[in-house]
């Protein structure tokens, strides 16, 4: 009986775990700022869901469709030639890297940003 009690104990705590990384994940009206200095993208503002406006410096703003695959984030810009790909690790910081291609050349790009919910 001990045994059995402690199996489901164990299954209740790890659910409940799970539980809150997912509450955790939850992206739908929040904002996101730039951590990083160097980072072009300063902020991102999650809608409802699947949808983004995020913000440059000396680029303006875009809208961006966005998806949620357990702590791995995928960002996609509308009209800009790129994206934000990370994973959200469990200090709540956003690891991602910002991707693009020039208008010019379509040569590829990328540094790494890193954000923390406002």
């Amino acid at each position: 009986m001990k045994r059995r009690s402690l199996v489901v104990a164990a299954g209740l705590a790890c659910s409940l775990l799970a539980g809150k990384a997912l509450a955790a994940l939850n992206l739908v009206e929040t904002i996101w700022v730039a951590q990083s200095p160097g980072c072009t993208i300063r902020e991102i503002r999650f809608y409802d869901f699947g949808h983004a406006l995020v913000k440059a410096e000396q680029i303006g703003s875009d809208e961006a469709d966005w998806v949620a695959i357990r702590s791995t984030v995928h960002i996609r810009f509308e009209h800009w030639n790129g994206a934000l790909d990370g994973e959200i690790g469990a200090d709540g910081e956003f690891e991602a890297t910002y991707t693009w291609h020039s208008e010019e050349t379509l040569a590829a790009d990328s540094m790494p940003c890193a954000f923390r919910r406002r």
